[in-house]
């Protein structure tokens, strides 16, 4: 998915959480709106959901990346 655009496994490394809150959020609403392929990569948009949950599920399991969600 990434592979042309990052490093071998650099999502490893962590980053804002939110930023992939918001992929994930994206890509969900397209695929909603009835739209099945991202029209930048050629992508699946459900494979890319799921992508952003199991990296979300990383960072968290693994403390990494930047917890930047919403505090009450």
């Amino acid at each position: 998915m990434g592979a042309k655009k990052y490093d071998d496994r650099n999502w490893q490394k962590g980053f804002k959480w939110g930023r992939v809150v918001r992929a994930l959020l994206s890509h969900l609403t397209r695929w909603l709106m009835g739209e099945k392929h991202d029209k930048e990569d050629g992508q699946r948009h459900l494979i890319s959901v799921i992508w952003c949950a199991i990296a979300l599920a990383w960072f968290e399991k693994h403390n990494i990346g930047e917890d930047d969600r919403w505090r009450k």
